[in-house]
């Protein structure tokens, strides 16, 4: 995680290990997983972010972008992808799922839904915001102070 107040909300849903990024990222990450072998790392963040995730995974493993909250490019070193094969993957979940048949994008839901109704997956939303409060609501989501949902038509929040 970027922040601890992000790291703190993450463990008060249940997660097992936190880490809040920081240049020695991926000898905590060693230590809190008892040096396993990770093939798959998920970057929101980009720029050195993910070239010290990158470093955090095993040989041949995959870093997956699928933001860029920094600004920046997500980038991995050529020591991880020439001499340990560690490979750069691009996701957009709005790309799959135009390029995605309709039997694949069906397959998904069968998987997520019963996950969902059961608990197992689930995302906490702590704010359901007008257009017009846009700014105030996006400034409260960059703290990481929760999910953000905006509300259009007619049926808008009190």
């Amino acid at each position: 995680m970027r922040s601890d107040s992000a790291a703190q909300a993450l463990e008060g849903l249940g997660a097992d290990v936190v880490l809040v990024d920081g240049p020695d990222i991926a000898k905590r990450i060693a230590q809190a997983t008892g040096r396993a072998a990770i093939q798959l790392g998920l970057d929101a963040v980009g720029g050195a972010a993910t070239a010290q995730l990158a470093s955090a995974l095993a040989g041949g493993g995959v870093a997956v972008a699928y933001a860029a909250m920094s600004g920046q490019a997500a980038q991995i070193g050529p020591r991880d992808s020439i001499f340990r094969a560690v490979s750069l993957q691009g996701f957009w979940l709005a790309t799959w799922a135009q390029r995605a048949k309709p039997a694949q994008r069906a397959a998904l839901y069968r998987q997520l839904l019963p996950l969902l109704s059961a608990g197992l997956i689930r995302t906490p939303i702590t704010r359901l915001a007008k257009p017009e409060q846009a700014a105030e609501a996006l400034a409260q989501a960059e703290r990481y102070e929760g999910k953000l949902l905006f509300a259009f038509g007619a049926r808008h929040p009190a």
